[in-house]
């Protein structure tokens, strides 16, 4: 077996992430609802914590500690009459607090943990810093794609096509050659392969054109491959596959013909693909794939009495990391929407950790499954069984909800418009097929609802401008 590319191998920069079970026992049970907080979620006064802690209730004194240390980045907030929820104590995810106030818009989390090498489980504990592209970070990813593929049902394994067209050229990685990524032909590969999602930014990526095409089929060196596509090839890698599509350098780019007919095929490319890996993080392509995630926000010095001094844990406190989609630069970008929509798995690559998307459930590094606004949702609807569980007014309705969103969305180039949401269009035309409806794709609008469909407006807040170019068909 050949030793592995040091061209392929990615840093390994985070603690372990492997998970320890909590043990609670030796908590203080001195505030009556919080004996219940292991199997449901509680709220208790503030002030009630406090008074706990200062009669000498370990627990509290640790919420109370994180807590006045953290809000004290919001100054004109009192804590007095808020209510506090707690959840997580069953899960390896830390201990969740969040403060609601009855009296003002406001509401904040807290998580507490140890690290990975203080004495397991006397508090359920949450990697504090994590590398998104260390060796625990992509076993995560490798526990989440297998769990998909072997125990989800038909919404995750339907997306793909029975007999799948493949795309017209993939990347095959190879770490035996010195060249260990070549640009290939659909039949010279198998059905397996994952998918790039990322930004091009302001510097323009390693392109294929007319002129390198033939150079690229014999091998594309190392070093010139820019930094995010070399750290997700060793991600497809490290899953187990040995091909990938990235856009740049498996469409020609300066051919339009080329260019016109793989847009058109961009649905069959992503719903057909094993896992999208989503360069969430990143604003180009040289920014690289992985990120150094958010760290403990300080430590929380507090003497438990009931332990010996060598047994005692070094407590951290953070802020519930931030799951909004539109904290990832990436995920603002028209393209990347059908991208998501159609892929029937994607790892997002973000700022802070890990986060996973299939048509069944979502999942990040951080533990808690939380909302995420804008995310799980509207992938979710658009599997074609839920369309096709659908009336017409229904379907219609599914379809406003993406234009809606891909609008609110950035493109870079105008005459994109339409050939940036044509993938999601040929799945909706698939669906209304089936259902029986005889209708017609009108740039963005459907001949079967197109009276009701005209019927829209703008939310922007400036004049809008008529295009530069003519982008009609």
């Amino acid at each position: 077996m050949a030793s592995q590319d040091p061209r392929l191998s990615r840093s390994s920069k985070a603690a372990n992430s492997s998970l320890v079970t909590p043990k609670l026992d030796f908590f203080c049970q001195d505030i009556p609802v919080l004996r219940n907080i292991f199997h449901q979620r509680e709220s208790v006064k503030y002030n009630a914590i406090q008074k706990s802690a200062r009669d000498g209730c370990f627990l509290c004194k640790v919420i109370c500690s994180a807590t006045d240390r953290l809000v004290a980045e919001h100054p004109s907030h009192t804590l007095q009459h808020d209510k506090v929820y707690f959840d997580g104590l069953n899960r390896s995810s830390g201990l969740l607090v969040g403060l609601e106030s009855p009296e003002e818009p406001w509401f904040f989390q807290i998580q507490l943990y140890i690290l990975e090498d203080n004495q397991p489980g006397q508090v359920p504990r949450s990697v504090p810093r994590i590398y998104t592209g260390s060796e625990a970070a992509i076993l995560q990813a490798r526990k989440w794609l297998f769990t998909c593929l072997q125990l989800h049902s038909s919404l995750c394994s339907t997306m793909a096509e029975v007999n799948p067209r493949l795309p017209t050229r993939l990347l095959e990685i190879d770490r035996q050659s010195e060249s260990p990524v070549k640009l290939c032909e659909s039949k010279y590969y198998d059905n397996k392969y994952a998918c790039l999602s990322h930004c091009w930014g302001g510097h323009q990526p390693l392109k294929t054109t007319s002129l390198n095409r033939a150079r690229h089929r014999e091998g594309i060196l190392w070093e010139h491959l820019p930094k995010t596509f070399q750290d997700a090839i060793g991600v497809v890698r490290d899953l187990g596959y040995s091909y990938i599509w990235v856009d740049s350098l498996c469409i020609i780019q300066d051919d339009e013909d080329d260019w016109n007919r793989e847009a058109a095929r961009m649905a069959d490319i992503y719903r057909n693909s094993v896992v999208t890996i989503s360069a969430a993080a990143g604003a180009g392509p040289y920014a690289g794939l992985f990120a150094q995630g958010a760290g403990e926000l300080g430590t929380v010095e507090i003497d438990n009495p009931r332990l010996q001094q060598n047994q005692m844990p070094q407590i951290y406190a953070r802020s519930v990391l931030d799951h909004q989609r539109t904290e990832h630069p990436l995920c603002n970008r028209a393209w990347v929407l059908q991208e998501r929509l159609l892929s029937p798995r994607v790892i997002h690559f973000g700022n802070n950790e890990l986060l996973w998307e299939c048509m069944e459930e979502r999942c990040c590094s951080c533990g808690p499954r939380q909302y995420w606004p804008g995310w799980l949702e509207e992938k979710k609807e658009f599997h074609p069984n839920a369309l096709a569980a659908l009336d017409a007014h229904g379907i219609s309705n599914a379809w406003r909800r993406v234009v809606s969103n891909y609008t609110s969305m950035k493109l870079t180039m105008e005459k994109d418009i339409l050939p940036a949401l044509a993938g999601a269009a040929k799945v909706m035309a698939q669906v209304l097929k089936t259902k029986g409806f005889e209708t017609t794709y009108l740039a963005g609008l459907w001949e079967f609802r197109f009276v009701e469909d005209c019927a829209w407006s703008s939310r922007a807040s400036s004049a809008e401008r008529r295009p530069t170019g003519y982008r009609a068909p």
